[in-house]
């Protein structure tokens, strides 16, 4: 299944906002409060009519913040926020069928207030749940969404009640929490600890673990080989300089890494076990991830996304990033699309980005103003020019005068400190000009004493 198309109406900020978003890889890109995290939400709420069909999987809950508030500031001394009388999601999956691979579209709509169990989604979730009850061989797809705080974020199958139940060998477990942002390394060791014993008392591979060591070596760079330690109950990286780490002990960005890959290789070999080893490979579905470039080395930045996409290659995965080094590893994943919610009338494929250097895709598609050079540079010049610009005019009059040295004392004590050569360069401005100033003075005075 791929994730198709999805309109906003009266969504969080969108007033009403439609995407197309018919491609292997999306990337959502834009400046802060551009509604890049409502995106995936929006996203996220919509697909949980398909886990809802499952026993024990509730959806996400579309809550009163989801919906958009419109300010009223016109004659009323404290704003107020009335809520939109209408809220909905409206998307369309296409899901391909028969022999032929033929594509199917479903449309469905997720709406504020509304508690129907009929919409379409959740109908075509419901015929694959039949036909696992009748036995019958099924691949089923996986949805899942992982924020900003999937690191930190309570796993609440961690807070069941009975402790088992959270590794329990239930398919539809794979569906739980998977659309609420998280991936809980506690749980994490439990599972891994739980296949190893499996592995051990069964006397032979397996294929699982073998998936989960493949994408923890692909994706974490440096790693040459992955296993579990059981007197630490914690996995165990060994890197190519030598060293040996828990995962506990590996950095920020490494272990929310390391967790993300491991959640989706567990989520997805319990949702198809009958795929064994291969089902990461062979599971189709859609994975949101907001912020990919957390806590992530700009080198690494360059290649988690073409890694994801060559470990998961049926899953669509929607991202979004504020890195230019995100953008420009697009470079890496055919048909991998730019949604600029800064500037939608641009081209929202990757085909004219290829081969940009970082400074051209952060000033032509971030909007960076010179990026070669730090703001404060970019102040002090702009702060200079204005300077200059009243120098200029500084004959003109005793007052304009005294404005400018006013200028200048404030540049010099702004940013003179830790760059003397700026506020020499200034003051040296400033001599040449008030003896140009002067020679100008004395030669009008000459002229107009010829003059009489």
């Amino acid at each position: 299944m791929r994730l198709s198309e999805v309109t906003y109406h009266n969504f969080r900020g969108f007033e009403d906002k439609k995407f197309s978003l018919d491609s292997p890889l999306v990337l959502f890109v834009g400046d802060n409060a551009k509604g890049k995290t409502s995106a995936l939400r929006g996203i996220a709420l919509a697909l949980s009519s398909w886990v809802s069909a499952f026993p024990e999987i509730k959806s996400l809950k579309y809550t009163w913040d989801d919906v958009r508030k419109v300010a009223v500031r016109e004659g009323a001394e404290i704003p107020t926020f009335n809520p939109s009388s209408e809220s909905f999601i409206n998307c369309i999956v296409v899901e391909k069928r028969g022999p032929f691979n033929t594509p199917i579209p479903i449309v469905w709509t997720r709406q504020y207030g509304s508690h129907s169990n009929s919409d379409n989604l959740k109908k075509e979730a419901k015929k694959y749940l039949l036909s696992i009850e009748k036995e019958k061989q099924v691949d089923l797809p996986y949805f899942g969404f992982y924020g900003t705080g999937r690191l930190w974020n309570v796993d609440k199958r961690l807070t069941e009640k009975k402790e088992k139940s959270a590794t329990r060998d239930s398919r539809y477990k794979a569906y739980q929490d998977a659309l609420e942002a998280s991936s809980t390394e506690k749980l994490l060791r439990k599972w891994i600890a739980k296949l190893r014993f499996a592995e051990f008392t069964g006397g032979k591979p397996s294929s699982v673990l073998a998936s989960v060591w493949t994408c923890l070596k692909k994706i974490i760079p440096d790693v040459l080989n992955v296993d579990w330690n059981p007197k630490e109950e914690d996995l165990v990286f060994e890197f190519k300089d030598g060293k040996s780490l828990p995962l506990s002990n590996l950095s920020e960005g490494q272990r929310i890494v390391a967790s993300l890959v491991t959640d989706l290789c567990i989520r997805i070999s319990l949702l198809n076990p009958h795929l064994n080893g291969n089902a990461r490979e062979l599971t189709s579905g859609v994975v949101l991830i907001d912020e990919i470039d957390l806590h992530l080395h700009p080198k690494w930045q360059k290649t988690i996304v073409p890694n994801l996409a060559e470990l998961f290659p049926k899953i669509q995965f929607i991202l979004t990033s504020h890195s230019p080094f995100i953008i420009q590893s697009l470079e890496g994943v055919n048909g991998a699309k730019i949604i600029n919610l800064d500037n939608e009338d641009r081209p929202d494929d990757y085909s004219y980005q290829r081969y940009r250097s970082i400074e051209d895709i952060a000033e032509d598609v971030m909007d960076v103003v010179m990026p070669q050079r730090s703001e404060r540079y970019m102040t002090m010049k702009q702060a200079a020019k204005e300077y200059f610009d009243l120098l200029k005019e500084s004959s003109a009059s005793e007052e304009q005068r005294k404005l400018a040295k006013k200028k200048l004392d404030e540049l010099v004590s702004r940013y003179g400190t830790d760059n003397p050569a700026y506020a020499a360069y200034l003051e040296s401005k400033t001599e040449s000009a008030n003896i140009i100033n002067e020679s100008e003075r004395l030669l009008r005075e000459s002229v107009e004493d010829n003059n009489a």
